[in-house]
């Protein structure tokens, strides 16, 4: 279902605009404060034997943080090549024997955000141009942003994380925190693109949202209830001889007991 205004036009600056593309973590680390915020929340992940979610971990490419509470995930820097996840396949592993990869596809982070995007706004304008097409920046799980997890916030990479414990990355973060103060990150970059004269294009991905997400919940982690989360308790219930309507009715009264 594709939804659109059939009297829209394009807009006048957009007919002589020159845009530059920007994929916003490859871009400019402009706050190392933000590089660690999903380390608790980690990559995806799959759900073990022993019924508990299993945390993929982030390949971080930053070269370090200080104090750095991830070292051992540290697996290159700004200037390295992520290693092509195909390494480790049967098929190729003879090929490459000293492979290290982890085997996960886009959880590599390089570390840029929205701060470094404004901080090179002056240079940005110097080279002439005059909108910036970005890439995702809505929170999302890979480093390409495609797979959205909230449309209404940044990503918290991307912005600025709020930690259960002022500072400490491994206490979580505080969703309705995080999301508020990475929200005002990129109201300050649009009020400084605009004042130099530089529209924004967001891209935007709505036909369809990732696993881990509030919308879906594959992993259990946010506090509103996603679709996966209401229906694996639906059907548990089921599988133990309830009807689908006596576990429906069961797992919402739960639910309604819940402050979401």
């Amino acid at each position: 279902l594709t939804v659109y205004d059939k009297d829209y036009k394009n807009p006048d600056w957009m007919k002589d605009s020159v845009v530059y593309q920007i994929f916003p973590d490859r871009f400019f680390d402009g706050n190392k404060d933000n590089n660690r915020a999903k380390l608790l929340d980690g990559y995806r992940g799959y759900i073990g034997t022993d019924g508990t979610l299993k945390r993929y971990e982030i390949q971080y490419y930053d070269g370090g943080v200080e104090n750095d509470p991830a070292s051992s995930q540290v697996w290159g820097s700004w200037r390295d090549y992520p290693e092509n996840p195909r390494h480790a396949t049967p098929e190729n592993k003879p090929y490459y024997p000293n492979s290290k990869t982890d085997n996960i596809w886009t959880n590599e982070f390089y570390g840029g955000d929205i701060q470094g995007i404004e901080d090179k706004l002056d240079y940005l304008k110097s080279i002439g141009i005059t909108a910036i097409y970005l890439n995702p920046v809505a929170w999302a799980a890979s480093n390409h942003k495609y797979d959205a997890t909230d449309y209404k916030s940044l990503d918290p990479m991307s912005g600025q994380p709020v930690y259960n414990k002022d500072g400490d990355p491994n206490s979580g973060l505080n969703y309705e925190a995080t999301r508020a103060a990475s929200d005002r990150v990129y109201q300050a970059f649009a009020k400084a693109a605009e004042e130099k004269g530089i529209k924004l294009i967001a891209d935007g991905v709505f036909n369809h949202v990732g696993d881990d997400s509030i919308y879906f919940d594959r992993y259990e982690k946010y506090p509103e209830i996603g679709a996966y989360e209401y229906w694996k308790k639906v059907w548990d219930k089921v599988n133990t001889g309830k009807s689908q309507e006596k576990a429906e009715k069961e797992v919402i009264k739960e639910y309604e007991s819940i402050k979401n």
